[in-house]
């Protein structure tokens, strides 16, 4: 802590100042996957080495895909295959990139992920392992998550983010309930 008083706080969602920590986001996602066993079946990155972070010791891990999260609430990452992944080359813009222990890359965070390779997609909150974006066209795919539906569109060389749409059931169960209908009239 500074001696000052002064803090950093560095946080996400719909409250910047409430919202939950990055960092704490992309390490429940990743441990996610590895408490699925896919996390797993990704070879140890060579060279890395290990990180005990107090619970456990994190071996991390090489990956044949780029994570992008795309959506906070419920969290969605994309996962779009790129070998130069493995051995880190290549990358996205250093802004908009976490970095885990438990990856030897960094963790993209945004609305545009790279259309090259194969694309998936996971959510820890929705407890969905990853599996491939349903494609409504060759130019178009969604994500459903929780009841949180998300569309992608192509355009050149990377996929969009469009803004998530609440489904209506999601809607009606967040909707406060009506007050009951009062009749009028004589009857």
């Amino acid at each position: 802590m500074c001696p000052t008083g002064s803090q950093f706080h560095q946080s996400w969602g719909r409250s910047g100042g409430a919202g939950a920590d990055p960092y704490s986001d992309v390490g429940a996602a990743l441990r996610f996957l590895q408490k699925k066993g896919d996390f797993n079946t990704w070879p140890e990155a060579i060279g890395e080495g290990s990180v005990g972070d107090g619970n456990e010791i994190i071996e991390p891990r090489a990956t044949p895909y780029r994570f992008t999260i795309v959506m906070l609430e419920p969290t969605v990452i994309a996962m779009h295959f790129d070998l130069g992944a493995l051995s880190k080359i290549g990358g996205g813009n250093p802004d908009q990139m976490i970095g885990s222990p438990r990856l030897n890359q960094a963790v993209a965070f945004g609305t545009r992920v790279p259309a090259a390779g194969h694309l998936l997609w996971f959510s820890p909150t929705a407890d969905q392992l990853p599996t491939p974006v349903t494609m409504l066209t060759a130019d178009r795919g969604e994500i459903v998550a929780s009841g949180v539906r998300i569309e992608m569109r192509r355009e050149g060389d990377v996929w969009i983010v469009g803004a998530p749409v609440r489904s209506t059931a999601a809607q009606r169960a967040a909707a406060p309930a009506a007050a009951p209908a009062r009749r009028r009239g004589w009857w």
